[in-house]
């Protein structure tokens, strides 16, 4: 396409400068009444009509190919964020379809999950509560969430992390309710990566 364009534009150049090589000794007669001599003055305005109708297409040709960039950039942009709005509201009908399977008194901030036998305690900023769910589908309801697995039994919620803190070469990560959530040898370098 960019060769193609390119072509058009040498064509259209080469076009115009023959053009006003016919033109230019004309004009000069009418206006300047210079003797017409039509063979040698059209020989000699070509090769400058040529250069100028190159450099002139050429700027052209640049413009509009930096401003499809621009419009191609603007475009790329725009559908990034309506896939980083999309993906922020599915994760918040996400958690509210989680939240609501909780009482009303305990409803509130998702601070951490814990699997507790056969049920999964559920900590909010409200207290915690006892669902009968397993852990496994607790982490595929909430798998758009801001969340991290830190153990087999654990999940939390990124944004509910207050400090780490070491224990010899364990990590525990106290969060915002002061429970303290283990972090296992599995999960150890995923949780280094975070900016808690």
């Amino acid at each position: 396409i960019i060769k193609r364009r390119w072509l058009r534009y040498g064509i259209s150049a080469i076009a115009a400068s023959v053009v006003m090589s016919f033109v230019v000794p004309i004009l000069t007669w009418l206006f300047f009444y210079i003797p017409l001599d039509y063979a040698s003055q059209f020989w000699s305005i070509l090769p400058k009509a040529i250069v100028i109708g190159t450099f002139i297409s050429s700027a052209t040709l640049i413009k509009d190919h930096i401003q499809r960039q621009k419009v191609q950039l603007q475009t790329s942009e725009h559908q990034a964020q309506q896939a980083l709005n999309e993906e922020e509201n599915k994760a918040a009908q996400q958690l509210q379809r989680f939240i609501e399977q909780l009482p009303v008194e305990k409803r509130g901030q998702l601070i951490c999950l814990e699997m507790s036998d056969h049920y999964l305690k559920v900590h909010t900023e409200h207290g915690h509560h006892l669902l009968l769910m397993r852990f496994k589908d607790a982490l595929t309801m909430l798998s758009l969430v801001d969340g991290l697995q830190t153990h087999r039994s654990w999940w939390i919620a990124k944004n509910a992390v207050q400090s780490v803190k070491k224990q010899g070469r364990k990590i525990v990560l106290v969060m915002n309710n002061q429970v303290e959530v283990p972090v296992s040898k599995t999960y150890m370098d995923i949780v280094k990566t975070q900016h808690f």
